[in-house]
């Protein structure tokens, strides 16, 4: 099962608020795929015992020089020691390819932040950049610009997947 991390939207899906996400990539996802919805899934810590993570260690050579040499355990990437957190299975419902800054209000709330929404504005049709707030914080994040087309995925939660 594939992993995807919700590391900025913990609390949206630990509540079960967000059904939608938007995603660099991420262009074979279809509909009825399962994803682990994990907190994090790159950038965890690494530790190898051989070299405590650096890559190389010391050693002492046939000719009784001490010399450095690529860790064998980890081949200098370390091992991961901080352990994946569950936070949901999710399936997914719906998917597609569209300008980050094509976002609607009702797309808005599905990501899980309907306090970015201005209830008087949920009928409008094309809002183009009507959200900036939301548009804004993902590239700040995802270090993209609002034209950017990024795989919108629609998903609902699997029944007994509580983490």
């Amino acid at each position: 099962m594939r992993l995807i991390s919700f590391m900025l939207t913990e609390r949206q899906i630990r509540e079960r608020t967000k059904t939608q996400t938007r995603r660099l990539g991420w262009k074979t996802v279809k509909v009825g795929d399962r994803l682990r919805g994990v907190l994090k899934c790159q950038g965890r810590s690494r530790k190898c015992p051989g070299c405590d993570g650096v890559g190389w260690v010391w050693t002492t050579l046939p000719s009784a020089e001490i010399a450095q040499i690529k860790c064998v355990d980890c081949t200098g990437r370390g091992k991961i020691v901080e352990p994946l957190v569950d936070l949901a299975i999710v399936e997914v419902t719906a998917a597609r390819r569209e300008r980050l800054d094509a976002i609607t209000p009702a797309d808005v709330i599905a990501e899980g932040f309907p306090d970015l929404v201005d209830p008087d504005r949920l009928n409008v049709i094309d809002i183009r950049f009507e959200h900036p707030d939301f548009v804004s914080m993902f590239c700040e994040h995802m270090k993209c610009l609002p034209s950017t087309e990024v795989t919108v995925i629609e998903f609902k939660y699997v029944e007994g997947s509580n983490a």
